[in-house]
């Protein structure tokens, strides 16, 4: 028997699959068969199966690669920058080192308190997390900083910031020895 284009195969367990190619596909002499070519058929993955069983192992494989996604994207977990004043103080923490080297670096930093290119340079090889609760005292704030270098040294050290205008910058930024 041979099979063409568009023919509806049964499998011996009440399974069908679509013939799609032009491949002969006689090789069991018509006779029932639990698996023919896979060549043969538009889906190998599901002959035998039927459609509900399809669409029900299709919508759990989406949704099993959707939650991997999001899992991995971080949708799933909190913003690690808090809303407002905090969140911009973590944020002017974390792109210290980012700057560093670059023209923004001294827009990090209220006035007279920009490092000298020296401790620039050392900034740029440093990786600056803030640590714990910032607490507010009105314009100002200290805070605790994780300053880790290249060989995973860390040393948490007090940093200092001010509001100046709506923007917060750094006055007071020590580094490690």
């Amino acid at each position: 028997m041979a099979w063409k284009i568009g023919d509806t195969i049964h499998d011996c367990k009440g399974g069908t699959a679509t013939v799609f190619c032009d491949v002969p596909c006689d090789l069991y002499g018509g006779q029932p068969v639990n698996r023919v070519p896979d060549m043969c058929f538009k889906s190998n993955i599901y002959v035998g199966v039927s459609k509900m069983t399809q669409r029900v192992v299709s919508y759990f494989l989406s949704l099993v690669m959707w939650i991997a996604v999001l899992g991995f994207t971080g949708c799933s977990q909190e913003d690690p920058f808090p809303p407002g004043d905090k969140g911009a103080v973590y944020d002017l923490t974390r792109s210290v080192s980012d700057a560093a080297g670059r023209p923004r670096f001294a827009d990090l930093f209220a006035e007279g308190a920009v490092p000298d290119k020296t401790q620039e340079e050392k900034m740029n090889l440093l990786v600056c997390i803030p640590e714990g609760d910032i607490q507010f005292e009105s314009d100002t704030v200290k805070f605790e900083v994780t300053v880790e270098d290249m060989k995973a040294n860390a040393t948490v050290m007090t940093w200092s910031a001010r509001k100046v205008g709506e923007t917060w910058k750094l006055t007071d930024v020590p580094l490690p020895p």
